[in-house]
């Protein structure tokens, strides 16, 4: 992970949004797991833990958001295969598939 990248002021604002972008659609240990590693500097731990509970819970992302994090994983050094596991919202259909 570069330390210089995950240090910069868009990647942090970026990081920081994230909690309350997806607030509806964690449970409230999930955020709170989330903005503490976020809190603590974790970006890596905060970013797996984001992807892992939003996956379990079958949360809906559109294919944006989707991106945003394929973005802020690449930035952190972190594999994007994670991401494979998301629901995707289907904008064609306007529902997951």
């Amino acid at each position: 992970m570069s330390e210089y990248a995950t240090s910069s002021p868009e990647f942090i604002s970026a990081v920081d949004a994230l909690p309350e972008t997806f607030a509806t659609r964690l449970d409230d240990e999930s955020l709170y797991v989330v903005r503490t590693a976020f809190q603590a500097g974790e970006w890596g731990e905060g970013l797996e833990e984001l992807v892992v509970r939003l996956a379990h819970r079958e949360s809906v992302v559109t294919s944006a958001e989707r991106d945003q994090l394929a973005a802020l994983y690449g930035t952190a050094g972190l594999s994007a295969d994670l991401l494979d596991e998301l629901t995707i919202e289907d904008v064609s259909r306007g529902f997951p598939p």
